[in-house]
């Protein structure tokens, strides 16, 4: 699967399988239909598994038919608290200088050699020979390591639960759009090096975290590397956090669901700071009017190596499969 539906009967229909039961799909006209009922509509190199069209899907819609009445209201009243919020409100003359910054970070992590190469030397140091793996970047939002990872020669596939217009940017890697609720990984047995979970594990409750780290075994080869980042729930804005995210995870809970799904943790660290007190706040401001290029990643904070590492804002583990 490239740009053309051929692809997707031929190659990608042994890539992609169905998010719903696990079963293989089989291409009908625009669209791989499982034998379960489940469909996705192929567009370019994308396949979208949401029952409803992409225009009533968007992040930015009112209301997501694809959402249940109380996750959409949550979700309107955050939007209402974010646009009333001082920093990240679309009428706060920082966020106007944040979105700027972040669209020329966003670039650079596309064409910056020298970024993904800091970036692979940090998040990859255990992994053996980078170039040239197969990689998934599993929630991969706007794109951010995919940009990275495509500098360095990866062959690329990522999913989200919604589009975003920057995956335009990757025309050879291969995107799925799987709703939520579905369990499943949408990919083929023992297809990756390499599956990226950054800032997704807040997302899922317990029962779905083992479901999903099973599934990260499943699409991994032997050898394969499962690479987790996410919010420390002993952070200094731990409070704050599980506020906004709903849940953190300790990293002796991951590490208990992968050693059972037969990952093994191979490397474990903490980085980055969110301030005790408004977080969002001053990490806006410490980040947006610094006078350095922006850089989402955090590894190299002063306020980080001046705090114990088990109140730092996020940990980093790297697990390995048999």
């Amino acid at each position: 699967m490239r740009t053309e539906l051929a692809h997707i009967a031929g190659d990608g229909a042994q890539q992609a399988q169905c998010p719903r039961c696990g079963g293989t799909p089989e291409a009908k006209g625009a669209s791989l239909v499982c034998a379960c009922g489940a469909a996705g509509r192929v567009v370019g190199n994308v396949i979208d598994w949401r029952e409803v069209g992409a225009a009533q899907q968007t992040p930015d819609a009112l209301w997501r038919m694809d959402m249940s009445a109380g996750d959409n209201a949550r979700r309107l009243l955050r939007a209402a608290r974010y646009c009333l919020h001082p920093v990240a409100s679309p009428l706060s003359p920082l966020a106007w200088l944040t979105r700027a910054r972040l669209d020329r970070y966003y670039e650079r992590t596309r064409s910056d050699p020298a970024l993904a190469r800091d970036w692979a030397v940090h998040y990859l140091a255990a992994l053996p020979h980078p170039a040239h793996m197969s990689v998934l970047d599993h929630g991969t939002g706007r794109g951010r390591n995919l940009g990275l990872l495509a500098q360095l020669g990866c062959k690329l596939a990522a999913q989200d639960i919604a589009p975003h217009a920057d995956w335009a940017r990757f025309p050879a890697c291969e995107f799925q759009i799987v709703p939520p609720e579905c369990d499943r990984l949408p990919w083929r047995t023992g297809g990756f090096d390499l599956v990226l979970d950054w800032m997704v594990l807040e997302h899922f409750a317990p029962e779905r975290l083992a479901r999903l780290t099973g599934e990260v075994a499943r699409v991994l080869k032997s050898g394969g590397f499962w690479l987790v980042l996410t919010a420390n729930d002993g952070s200094l804005a731990a409070r704050s956090l599980r506020r906004t995210l709903g849940r953190l995870h300790p990293p002796a809970e991951v590490e208990h669901v992968a050693e059972a799904a037969g990952l093994h943790l191979v490397r474990h660290s903490y980085e980055g700071f969110y301030a005790p007190v408004f977080p969002v706040v001053f990490d806006a401001i410490r980040k947006t009017c610094a006078p350095w290029p922006l850089d989402l990643a955090d590894y190299r904070s002063v306020l980080a190596r001046m705090t114990p590492p088990r109140r730092r804002a996020v940990w980093v583990a790297a697990y390995r499969k048999a």
